[in-house]
């Protein structure tokens, strides 16, 4: 059964096309990549399933569980349990990690003891519990922001997780940590994942099904992971746009 399908989507920013007759499915308990080079219009595919309002869809349609989404707010989608990892989350002065995680975990949990059990559970496999009394994101790391963001996904108890390059710019301690903590928190309890990264630094420690491949906006390739995988690190992108 399908969870999401995309149909013709033409989408971008004021009147830029970004991203042009993008056709895209993703099966219920699947996880995905979406590979490009950057500026390939990754995060604007994955920003237009989240209903980012910056983002302008010029044509096209986007279904989830069968119900067009298209033009449905992004409070709206958050709601029907689509949630994202965005790839430059926002530094919140005055904002406690801590207030903000548990202010994300109230949605789900009303026990404020079970709140902070999980917050504590968290933030500890992501190694961030140093965090938890700082403003978000002020003094943190690359690697520390993108592993707390990765903790809001997990708090907000998707049901499909959009998460946009995990992998860039942090080091390998990190790719691990998020990887590790993405298999054991987050694939087990939800109904599907569109990773995205154009460095393929993570996709060695997490096993997905099928690839998207994304060059200069549009989709050139789609097939078996670890063929797309073995063609891009051999050969580059423009192996898969030459093979079509």
């Amino acid at each position: 059964m399908e969870i999401l399908r995309i149909e013709k989507l033409n989408a971008g920013v004021g009147d830029n096309i970004i991203i042009r007759d993008i056709n895209l499915k993703l099966f219920t308990r699947e996880s995905i990549l979406l590979l490009g080079p950057n500026a390939s219009g990754k995060s604007t595919l994955l920003n237009s399933i989240a209903g980012n309002p910056r983002i302008k869809i010029f044509n096209g349609s986007i279904f989830y569980n069968n119900e067009d989404i298209t033009s449905l707010d992004p409070v709206k989608r958050n709601e029907k349990g689509i949630s994202i990892m965005i790839q430059n989350p926002p530094r919140l002065r005055g904002v406690k990690t801590r207030k903000l995680f548990d202010k994300i975990c109230s949605r789900h949990i009303k026990s404020i003891v079970e709140r902070e059990k999980e917050i504590n559970e968290i933030s500890k496999a992501l190694q961030i519990q140093h965090l938890l009394d700082r403003d978000y994101g002020h003094g943190f790391s690359g690697g520390e922001l993108k592993r707390a963001e990765l903790a809001t996904l997990i708090f907000s108890r998707p049901r499909l997780a959009l998460i946009d390059e995990p992998d860039s710019g942090v080091d390998i301690d990190s790719i691990i940590i998020m990887a590790t903590v993405i298999k054991d928190h987050l694939m087990n309890n939800i109904d599907g994942m569109i990773l995205v990264t154009h460095t393929g630094g993570i996709v060695k420690y997490i096993e997905t099904s099928r690839s998207y491949v994304i060059y200069n906006g549009r989709i050139i390739y789609e097939g078996e992971t670890s063929y797309v995988l073995s063609k891009i690190f051999s050969e580059g992108f423009r192996s898969l746009l030459e093979s079509r």
